[in-house]
């Protein structure tokens, strides 16, 4: 660990994908970034990405948060309705009727909880712009960016809380009920953030955004150019369709620069939503994060990085150049 260990440039900017309970890996690959003396600044999370980055900014450090993974049982946020139903029954009735299978009143509890021993409960009881969390609004087809966006549903951005903010953004569609919010007295959908954006790194750019590192962490193999779907079945067909509309975006803006910063974590693995996962593959999940990260920066060099490609962003780019491709390894994902 002391030959990777941070000698300059280790305040950072990060932003932590979502993929369900595989967020246990994001927390692995955290904990070797502090460990190795990196330190987080600005934090941007999506679904299980938006709880490591709010803990991060709350206060909590990534071997504390990861402390509280390994006492957590999963299976109290599973909290289906109505309660006089047979528990199939009322996780069906929730679905189909709730639009969510499971009510998701406990995880907000906890993530209130979690928050308030830290002092945080809204947007304002941290620093300007530490904390954005990506939600997806469903009812308007669009990326919601708290707290930036929270005026548009008629609320004071800094007033905006937290908890809420994370809670929508992990609504995982038809798993958890989405968070309902007003635009003009309508009903607005919030639900998971993934389905727009699940990997955001833009959203730590601007002006600026060379003078210090963003890690982009991710919990799958990302690289932009791999083909990652042929379809062969019906159903293989609508799931490559579902794929790439959640990812399109987001990979097309990981190509050439943005991609040599990110630190892929292969953990597809695991089920997003496999809430009783052993410890054993907690720990698995955990490790895979570590080595991903240690991995990571053997080779990572921001003075490097910087010189090679924030000239191509602030020149070619704006010029509209095509920018020129990383080599791509070859794969294919049947489906």
């Amino acid at each position: 660990m002391d030959a990777l260990r941070c000698r300059d440039h280790c305040e950072i900017d990060a932003v932590f994908e979502g993929g369900g309970v595989r967020g246990i890996a994001l927390l692995g690959a955290a904990a070797a970034l502090e460990s190795a003396g990196y330190r987080f600044q600005h934090l941007v999370g999506t679904s299980a990405g938006a709880i490591v980055a709010a803990f991060l900014a709350a206060g909590y450090s990534a071997q504390e948060i990861l402390e509280i993974s390994r006492q957590l049982d999963f299976t109290q946020f599973l909290d289906p309705a109505p309660r006089w139903l047979p528990r199939p029954l009322a996780v069906l009735w929730g679905a189909c009727r709730y639009w969510g299978a499971y009510r998701g009143d406990r995880f907000l509890e906890w993530l209130r909880e979690m928050l308030l021993a830290k002092g945080v409960r809204t947007f304002a009881d941290l620093g300007p712009e530490q904390l954005r969390i990506v939600a997806s609004d469903i009812s308007r087809g669009r990326m919601v960016v708290f707290p930036d966006e929270a005026s548009y549903y008629g609320i004071e951005p800094a007033q905006f809380e937290v908890a809420l903010a994370v809670r929508a953004s992990t609504a995982i569609p038809l798993f958890f009920r989405p968070v309902i919010l007003k635009v003009r007295e309508e009903p607005a959908y919030l639900v998971d953030g993934g389905l727009t954006s699940n990997m955001p790194i833009a959203l730590c750019d601007g002006p600026n955004f060379d003078a210090r590192p963003t890690f982009g962490i991710l919990l799958k193999d990302y690289d932009p150019y791999i083909i990652h779907h042929r379809p062969r079945t019906i159903a293989g067909y609508l799931a490559a369709q579902f794929a790439t509309s959640r990812s399109a975006s987001d990979r097309h803006y990981l190509a050439t620069h943005n991609y040599l910063r990110t630190i892929a974590i292969d953990a597809t693995s695991v089920p997003v939503t496999a809430f009783t996962l052993p410890k054993s593959e907690r720990d698995w999940l955990e490790k895979t994060g570590r080595d991903a990260a240690l991995e990571f920066l053997r080779t990572w060099d921001f003075t490097e990085w910087r010189v090679v490609y924030a000239s191509w962003v602030h020149t070619e780019m704006r010029a509209g150049a095509t920018p020129t491709p990383l080599p791509s390894p070859e794969g294919t994902h049947d489906s």
